[in-house]
């Protein structure tokens, strides 16, 4: 498997910048992934992006004004990512060969797309556990022949995003984001980035250090990216009840004092949980993912669409104060039930944490 990386160091690893490139923007079809209520399975429409930066100019395909190997065909390699939507979407609900099924799964999907263009597999390996095991392997067999559509030689980036517009109750969408980075020797990604993001939560909270600020509340629009995604299983409803009841709940004067109280409690209730509860591979190394949040009021400036705050946090208690904190600290509390009924100030004075309440 190529490293996990961030998509800044996966950058700083790219060639400068591609002297060509050929990008589709939303391709529209149907997954059966995790909907906005945390259900597996669910029918939902999916947009599809892909973007391929191409090693070498298009200087044959420009002089003779004819689709050559020196370029991509976007109408096929449209018809190639929905085909490959298509077959994943059987291959799962066949199940193994007694019959058992999983839920399709964003980043699987992602992995697979990046699979059926370039003939590599960076699929997450899940030791025990049926995943249509004998039904996935039959595919990859027959692919083995087949030339993929995308030669690694030709390619230096490519990225792959599904967005399912309708998979968030307070927000604009989730996404997954795949990029893979190759060095031109013929052989698959030397290093891959996979962020999933809450896209613009609109969530009312009293912020702001002004008197009428404090009065009533105003709505705070949060971006949340989870850099180096390593999760096979969706999980992204969890995460925007915690980010949603942690905003809606707090009364901070400033945007920075919220993404920092924000930061702790995705670490100590949605990560480390998690970490707590499923051991990682032995022979894989223990990825802490990387947390990019956006915070920004739309009513704060009055001749501006809306001051932004942006907070960038390691979660490697290794590499970071904060997420050191959070692990030796904060890090035994319980994994909050999902849905959460009721207020999660209130679950967690349940809990016996009253005295670290305000602190996570």
């Amino acid at each position: 498997m190529p490293p996990l990386l961030t998509p800044h160091a996966l950058h700083r690893l790219a060639p400068e910048e591609a002297p060509s490139k050929i990008e589709i923007h939303n391709l529209q079809t149907n997954l059966p992934l995790t909907d906005a209520w945390g259900r597996p399975a669910t029918q939902q429409p999916a947009l599809i992006s892909a973007s391929i930066s191409l090693r070498k100019p298009f200087s044959s395909a420009s002089d003779t004004d004819t689709v050559t190997k020196g370029t991509v065909h976007y109408g096929i390699l449209s018809k190639a990512i929905i085909r490959a939507c298509k077959e994943l979407e059987g291959i799962i609900g066949s199940g193994d060969e007694e019959g058992l099924r999983v839920p399709m799964w964003g980043r699987t999907v992602v992995c697979w797309l990046h699979y059926c263009l370039t003939g590599y597999d960076v699929l997450p390996k899940i030791p025990q556990g049926p995943v249509a095991t004998r039904a996935l392997k039959q595919s990859k067999r027959s692919k083995k022949d087949a030339e993929p559509l995308l030669s690694s030689e030709n390619i230096t980036v490519l990225e792959l995003e599904v967005k399912l517009p309708k998979a968030s109750l307070l927000g604009t969408g989730v996404s997954v984001k795949g990029t893979f980075l190759y060095d031109g020797a013929g052989s698959g990604p030397g290093a891959y980035s996979m962020v999933m993001k809450l896209h613009e939560l609109r969530i009312p909270a009293i912020i702001g250090v002004n008197p009428n600020e404090r009065l009533a509340k105003q709505i705070v629009i949060c971006g949340v990216e989870m850099e180096k995604w390593d999760r096979a299983v969706d999980t992204w409803a969890e995460l925007e009840e915690i980010v949603a009841k942690t905003i809606e709940e707090s009364s901070f004067q400033t945007l920075e004092a919220l993404a920092t109280f924000l930061t702790t409690r995705i670490i100590t209730l949605f990560l480390i949980p998690h970490h707590s509860y499923t051991a990682p591979v032995p022979t894989s190394p223990h990825h802490h993912p990387q947390i990019r949040m956006t915070l920004c009021k739309p009513t704060a400036v009055t001749f501006a669409d809306n001051p932004v705050v942006e907070f960038l946090t390691d979660t490697d208690p290794g590499n970071n104060e904060l997420a050191e904190k959070c692990w030796k600290e904060l890090g035994r509390v319980k994994k909050p039930p999902f849905p959460l009924q009721g207020r999660l100030d209130d679950w967690l004075t349940m809990q016996g944490f009253e005295d670290y309440r305000d602190e996570f």
